[in-house]
């Protein structure tokens, strides 16, 4: 499944030797290291370092774009501060980063764009493209006490979004926010309870690799979590004829998890092969994130974000996983087969969006009832239904308690053991 980036190591001898000659006196001793990683955008990135202790000098290769640019500056340990240049040794902006445990994570201004790099340090020969960078994960959390659950699923733009469940109280939230990997100061955290349009303001501050501090403003809280899950992510990027998939998804031990993994990326990657022939199109990009909301050793239940590239939408679908069954699983999975389980579920909706909206009219109003809530995933509480996307008023969540619902629920199914 890892991709195999043909070419990169005779790029690094060709770096190390462009990088040599810039020094007055490299027989002195010039040191020399290599970093393989990525940017915002899935593109692959490789940069050479080297320095004399005095200056630094280095290439960074976009091996997606074929595009090279040098770094020249002075040599400040762990630190990048230093100018960006062009192929010919103009500057064009600069590049600023930090190097801590083997990642280098910078960022390069070129005029009016800016590009976040994420890289590993690697072995001069290296061929294989790294795993993503250390800051895309899904993680669990719970407080001392047990008695709340915080997920959050991070992305490389240091955004998050995930689950905060009280379980003493049996209420929900959807929360989302932003925070830069590694910023020792609060981020900006959103919380939305689930079956209500009001979202309240608060705070999140990673305090060290295991535990989190979120404290939300009304009524004022202040959590403590301590993390209990962690789970990587692989990056993969294809190219076909002059189009390109960036994918990223969750990658456990488990075999046949990757395997349907495996199998959803392959085909939406053949959907971008066949529109490349049929439509003849030129350079384009087309992004798939996998989403879990909910990891548990029975299941992971969440969604998969995607480029179309047939009517070039965006669309997140149901994506869920059983481990006891390997398979994945759907609402017809999880409900007696003679039951009418959708027309309940239907009734539920319609009722929880009167009591979020009592109140209330225009344009949010005719936004949640005109929205079906069809995205769907398991919670520790119940099910939860998702509206679409507003670029506007964002997300919203329904809640429908597994109680309500017992009476028409596989006893074998995947959620046998769950509830």
């Amino acid at each position: 499944m890892d991709l195999v980036i043909q070419g990169i190591g005779h790029a690094q001898n060709i770096g190390y030797e462009q990088i040599k000659h810039r020094f007055s006196h490299p027989e002195r001793g010039i040191w020399i290291d290599h970093y393989a990683g990525y940017n915002q955008h899935g593109e692959i990135i490789f940069i050479s370092l080297a320095h004399d202790q005095k200056e630094i000098f280095g290439i960074i290769k976009n091996i997606t774009k074929h595009l090279t640019y040098g770094i020249e500056g002075n040599y400040k340990k762990s630190n990048l501060n230093t100018i960006l240049t062009d192929s010919t040794g103009n500057r064009i902006g600069t590049f600023e980063g930090k190097i801590r445990d083997s990642f280098l994570i910078a960022n390069a201004f070129h005029l009016q764009s800016a590009q976040i790099i994420h890289c590993k340090q690697v072995s001069r020969y290296t061929q294989e493209t790294p795993d993503c960078p250390v800051q895309l994960y899904y993680s669990e959390y719970s407080s001392s006490d047990n008695s709340r659950l915080l997920t959050l699923r991070r992305f490389e733009d240091g955004s998050f979004s995930g689950l905060l469940v009280d379980l003493a109280d049996s209420s929900a939230s959807w929360v989302h926010g932003s925070i830069s990997f590694g910023n020792p100061n609060p981020g900006t955290i959103f919380v939305c309870h689930f079956n209500s349009i009001v979202k309240k303001k608060g705070e999140i501050q990673f305090k060290n690799d295991s535990t989190l501090a979120l404290s939300i403003a009304e009524p004022k809280t202040k959590l403590l979590f301590y993390r209990s899950k962690k789970f990587p992510f692989k990056c993969r990027t294809e190219t076909h004829l002059s189009l390109q998939g960036n994918s990223r998804f969750p990658w456990p031990e488990d075999k046949s998890f990757r395997k349907s993994i495996q199998e959803e990326v392959k085909r939406w990657n053949d959907k971008i092969y066949e529109h490349g022939i049929k439509s003849m199109a030129l350079y384009q990009t087309y992004n798939l994130e996998f989403v879990p909301i909910w990891w548990t050793d029975q299941i992971v239940s969440g969604s998969i974000r995607m480029d179309d590239p047939v009517d070039s939408k965006w669309r997140e679908i149901p994506w869920h996983y059983s481990f006891r069954q390997n398979q994945t699983f759907t609402l017809d999975d999880i409900f007696d087969k003679d039951s009418d389980y959708r027309t309940r579920i239907s009734q539920n909706i319609q009722r929880i969006k009167q009591n979020m909206l009592e109140g209330t009219n225009g344009p949010l109003h005719e936004f949640i009832v005109g929205d079906p809530f069809e995205n769907w995933s398991i919670t520790p509480l119940g099910f939860s239904f998702q509206s679409n996307w507003h670029p506007i008023y964002g997300e919203f969540r329904i809640l429908i308690q597994y109680k309500t619902m017992l009476d028409q629920i596989k006893k074998n199914g995947p959620l046998k053991k769950m509830i």
